[in-house]
Order: C-alpha cells, then sequence, then structure tokens
C-alpha cells in the first residue's frame, strides 16, 4: 500500500432507518438509502454521525454490533468508482448510492481500512464535522 496522497471529502452523508422493501414475510427496514447533508456541521461521536441511525445494531460474537459502533461509526466510500457503478446499476449514482456516511476522494479501499487512515481520520474528526468537536 502506497502514501494516502490527499483524503479529501467530496459529501457527508446520513439517513434514519427505514422501509426498504415491503415483504409477507416481515418487512426490511435499513439505513442504507443515504442522501447528502446541506448543513455545514454535522457532529460526529465515536458512536455515530449526527443525523444517521442504523436499523441493525445486534451483538456481534465478537462483542461489536452488526452495524455502527465504536469500530463501525462511519463508512467511507471512495467516489472514483460511481461510474462503474453507474454503468451496472443502468442509471447515475452518486454519494450515498452505496450506503456510505462520507464520500472521498485521494484513498482506495484499502486506505480506508489501513490503521494509517483510520489514524488520520480520528486526528481530523474537527475537520469532518467542519469544526464540530467530538462529543459523547
Amino acid at each position: 500500500m502506497g502514501q494516502v496522497e490527499e483524503l479529501r471529502i467530496v459529501s457527508v452523508n446520513v439517513a434514519q432507518p427505514a422501509v426498504l422493501l415491503r415483504h409477507p414475510g416481515g418487512d426490511v427496514i435499513s439505513g442504507i438509502a443515504k442522501q447528502p447533508v446541506k448543513t455545514p456541521a454535522l457532529g460526529l461521536t465515536r458512536l455515530n454521525l449526527a443525523g444517521d441511525g442504523q436499523a441493525d445494531t445486534r451483538p456481534t460474537r465478537d462483542g461489536g454490533q452488526v452495524h455502527g459502533g465504536p469500530d463501525q461509526a462511519v463508512y467511507a466510500f471512495p467516489a472514483r468508482h460511481f461510474d462503474r457503478l453507474g454503468q451496472l446499476a443502468g442509471q447515475p449514482v452518486g454519494p450515498g448510492f452505496m450506503g456510505e456516511n462520507l464520500t472521498v476522494t485521494g484513498v482506495t479501499e484499502q486506505d480506508v481500512m489501513s490503521a494509517n487512515l483510520r489514524g488520520q481520520l480520528s486526528r481530523r474528526g474537527r475537520d469532518l464535522t467542519n469544526g464540530v468537536p467530538e462529543q459523547d
């Protein structure tokens, strides 16, 4: 893995859990339908991004949870994939399409998963929220 060029946040996206699909066996509820926010500041805590919700917070065997929580509070996705995803989907796609909270450029998936980038994101927390300090 090379040096991270320059992490740039293109869009911050949130959604609240809602019915994604009605089904006789039970509705599918999800918070994946993220939309870009228009506000200049958005609070970020160690557990979540303000205005964003997760439908499935069940605990996992390893002590985490299915969605959200300290190890999954924010999901970042590289914008460079949107052209190809749009071709596959047969329609234009953009920020929030993959359920990401942060649409980013200057990094790859490998960078996003690296401890080095996670550390950069942690140190840049104030920048991620346009100057709003982290709150618990």
